[in-house]
């Protein structure tokens, strides 16, 4: 399952939050903190990745077969960095923040009528709220 923000639309696959701050249920509200949670975890981790590797923050021009080749080693220089305790450079994680800033929109569609998409999220918000 893959989390997005309110720019993509909702998928039986993709899960995003409940749009309407004013009007949501706990349990409506307490889905969107954990989705949002579960976010940062992940857009930190792609801020970390695109400020060592800034390749990825640009437009790629190669083969469309090649491309997971380059992103996979992008991911395993950056797991051998890490390990090895190498600093990234404060300035490019700023330029990595302000480049994902760019990118966050309003809700840009209505989900009302995706029917599988909103019994996957249905469920899993009454998943969150029992466990709570």
């Amino acid at each position: 399952m893959i989390f997005g923000d309110p720019a993509y639309p909702l998928l039986p696959w993709l899960m995003k939050g409940f749009s309407g701050t004013g009007r949501l249920t706990e349990s409506q509200k307490l889905f969107n903190y954990r989705l949002s949670r579960a976010r940062v975890v992940v857009e930190n981790a792609f801020g970390r990745l695109i400020s060592g590797w800034r390749s990825l923050m640009k437009s790629n021009d190669t083969n469309i077969e090649s491309l997971p080749a380059q992103v996979i080693t992008c991911c395993i220089l950056h797991k051998i960095c890490e390990s090895r305790r190498d600093r990234v450079n404060n300035n490019w994680l700023q330029e990595a923040e302000e480049y994902s800033q760019e990118f966050l929109h309003d809700d840009a569609y209505n989900d009302e009528g995706n029917a599988p998409a909103t019994t996957v999220r249905d469920a899993l918000m009454q998943y969150f709220a029992d466990e709570h």
